[in-house]
């Protein structure tokens, strides 16, 4: 079996190699996925989301290394390409808020509150939130324990920190939350 690097040297000479490449380091990517996991437990649910996720950066990776002019070690860099996409997906789909709103967890007053619906992250313009969304939020609402959800989650506060609250565990919030989004989704997009 040939080398990453004897691969790359052979793809840009034009030779149809990209497809070994690719197969070569796939097992990279079930590798840096487990990394991800036993470091981040809570994530532990998104294991084949993340398992696609990194077969996709690893096909973004052969393709740019095609015409990359690259100083640096070809596993290295595509292990790079499979961290920053396992990263950015692990952030967009753990949060319903960006990240510099979760480090001010302990504030009750962001400047802009947000709420991701069907795969989006909408920017609230306003502070307080229009109160027809948030009625229609916790219409979606089913349960005193969901509509906590709702009121952490709008203050920045991650499903770990309510599940401690709540005394669930992470993946049980993440459920809990999912199934919020799914109802609002539902009953707005009808």
């Amino acid at each position: 079996m040939a080398t990453n690097a004897e691969l790359v040297t052979r793809l840009k000479a034009g030779e149809d190699v990209r497809e070994e490449l690719i197969t070569n380091n796939l097992g990279l990517v079930r590798t840096i996925v487990g990394s991800f996991v036993r470091s981040m437990p809570h994530v532990y649910y998104l294991d084949q989301d993340l398992v696609s996720e990194g077969h996709f950066a690893v096909i973004e990776a052969v393709d740019a290394l095609k015409t990359r002019q690259h100083d640096d070690n070809v596993t290295r860099y595509i292990s790079r390409t499979i961290n920053n996409r396992l990263s950015k997906f692990i952030r967009q789909e753990t949060s319903l808020v960006p990240p510099r709103t979760q480090l001010d967890h302990e504030s009750d007053d962001l400047e802009a509150p947000t709420v991701k619906t069907a795969g989006l992250i909408v920017q609230m313009k306003e502070t307080p939130e229009p109160v027809e969304l948030l009625d229609e939020i916790y219409a979606a609402c089913e349960s005193d324990e969901d509509r906590v959800i709702v009121d952490l989650r709008r203050k920045g506060h991650a499903d770990k920190y309510i599940a401690g609250v709540l005394n669930l565990s992470n993946t049980r919030v993440h459920q809990l939350r999912k199934a919020i989004e799914e109802r609002y989704d539902s009953a707005n997009l009808s």
